[in-house]
């Protein structure tokens, strides 16, 4: 039996075991009114720390990791953060 290739073995959706930790990175304009809505999405435990900045200024990179119980917990704060006028990307 050939050994699959990378691109064979990346193929389909990951799986991926709940509950598990989850990072998202988060592009915004304004550092302070997304901390104030995160301490406000997010009742567990979890960490956001400030990455980079960008030349200017207008933009800073931030790193959210908080353990996620499921797809649909995964994905409704995904949602809830892509939904704040602040943030630009979720990724």
């Amino acid at each position: 039996m050939p050994t699959p290739t990378n691109l064979e073995i990346l193929q389909g959706r990951p799986e991926i075991t709940y509950p598990t930790q989850w990072e998202y990175r988060i592009i915004t304009t304004d550092t302070q009114a997304l901390q104030a809505y995160i301490q406000t999405l997010i009742s567990k435990p979890y960490s956001l720390e400030c990455k980079n900045t960008s030349k200017e200024g207008r933009f800073t990179s931030l790193h959210l990791k908080t353990i996620v119980e499921n797809q649909e917990m995964r994905d409704t704060l995904y949602t809830k953060l892509t939904g704040l006028d602040c943030v630009k990307m979720v990724i």
